[in-house]
């Protein structure tokens, strides 16, 4: 049993010695609206507001808008985008993302939908002071802290009485 352990943890050893594999090529966009800091992640069939698109990527990357080229970058792209349901790919290094039907809405729609929503908004604020923030905070993590060791203590007790009821016995002589 003991060689098994030592071979298992070699191999683990070993394992952690090379290196992951990642990615070379990374890109990514999203949508921001300044009106109300809002930022969305590129998505097929999803509502974005905001007009502008930012692409943060770290090698050659084409966007593509709509079937149209509009700018190769290999770092951060910030580019207009109009109101309306547009296609766009990210083409770089052998690797193409699609997205389709996006639905771009900019200017002051989102922000107009929040303030009408008024359920959304609260009048009622509740003011803490710092020392009945810190109080709370750490009566918090002390009892938090307390149910999670009873938790965990109990089902290590259990298990570890589960696992030698049935893999051992006892022999009593007299």
């Amino acid at each position: 049993m003991r060689k098994k352990l030592v071979k298992i943890m070699v191999i683990f050893g070993m394992l952690m010695l090379i290196p992951s594999v990642s990615a070379n090529c990374i890109s990514y966009g999203f949508f921001n609206d300044e009106n109300i800091n809002h930022r969305s992640f590129l998505m097929s069939n999803g509502y974005h507001f905001g007009n502008e698109l930012f692409v943060e990527t770290n090698c050659e990357t084409d966007i593509i808008i709509n079937d149209e080229l509009v700018i190769s970058t290999n770092s951060t792209a910030v580019l207009y985008v109009e109101n309306g349901i547009h296609d766009i790919k990210l083409v770089s290094e052998n690797r193409t993302r699609s997205y389709t039907s996006i639905y771009v809405q900019g200017g002051t729609f989102l922000n107009s939908a929040v303030m009408m929503n008024s359920t959304l908004i609260s009048e009622e604020k509740i003011i803490l002071t710092q020392e009945e923030f810190s109080s709370k905070s750490v009566g918090i993590a002390i009892v938090n802290s307390l149910i999670l060791f009873v938790m965990v203590t109990t089902v290590l007790w259990k298990g570890i009485n589960f696992y030698i009821d049935r893999s051992y016995f006892e022999e009593v002589s007299s």
